[in-house]
Formats: structure tokens, C-alpha cells, sequence
């Protein structure tokens, strides 16, 4: 498996697909498990994305650390009044919690990725850094 993550994402899918069959007999909730996965894997590989940005982004740490933070604070309340209020408790949250964010390892990698995005938003795709090469 370790070896498929090392290459591109379009030779890399086809050693997982084999393993999710080789999977499927004995053990169908692995195979689906990794049939599901496969997209998700290799999209940090599309945006070109290498380093410590792919690294950190590669992880769900970076996401799950201001919400226990959040978890934290709207913990505080016994009871909301309305949506408002939970949505102002969660604000607090992520406010309060800044102070404590390291900035994301990678982060001045993130530049090149961005025409990317935006062109898959709008439907037309360019080219990334790692295509070209």
C-alpha cells in the first residue's frame, strides 16, 4: 500500500483496486473501506501538493485540535437558547482557541495549489505542478 501512495494518483489507484479484490472474499469491509478512501488519497498528488504540506494536510490532526477546543467551551452551557446562541458559543470557541493555533507546517506551500481550486471550482481544469513534471 505504501508503495501505491509513492506514485501518481493515476498508477497509484490501480495497486489498491487489486488489493480491494484481493480483499473482498475474506475481508469485505477492509475492501470497501479501501475502495472508498482511494479518491480522498490521492488529491493532495493532483494539486501537487509535497512536503510538509501534504504531510499536515494528509492528517485530520490539524482540524480536530480547534474543535476539541470548541468541544471545550460549548461544554460550558447547559442549555442553548436557539441555534444563535450555539453558533455564538461556537464562534467563542474558535476565537478563544486562536491563541493556542500553531500556523500549519507547509503553510507557504499553499500558494501554488490555489489556481488549481479555483479551476476545478469552475470547472475547468488546469494543469498542477506535479502533472507538468
Amino acid at each position: 500500500m505504501s508503495r501505491a501512495f509513492k506514485l501518481d494518483a493515476q498508477r497509484g489507484r490501480n495497486p489498491l483496486k487489486a488489493l480491494a479484490r484481493d480483499l473482498s472474499a475474506q475481508y469485505p469491509d477492509a475492501a470497501a473501506s479501501v475502495l472508498e478512501d482511494i479518491g480522498e488519497r490521492f488529491t493532495l498528488t493532483e494539486l501537487g501538493l509535497a512536503g510538509d504540506l501534504a504531510f499536515t494536510l494528509a492528517t485530520t490532526n490539524w482540524i480536530e485540535s480547534p474543535n476539541s477546543v470548541v468541544l471545550r467551551v460549548s461544554g460550558q452551557v447547559t442549555r442553548y437558547q436557539d441555534a444563535h446562541m450555539a453558533m455564538r458559543w461556537t464562534a467563542m470557541g474558535f476565537l478563544g482557541g486562536e491563541k493556542s493555533f500553531r500556523r500549519i507546517r507547509g503553510q507557504a506551500q499553499i500558494k501554488p495549489p490555489i489556481a488549481p481550486l479555483r479551476a476545478t471550482a469552475t470547472g475547468n481544469p488546469v494543469q498542477t505542478v506535479a502533472q507538468s513534471t
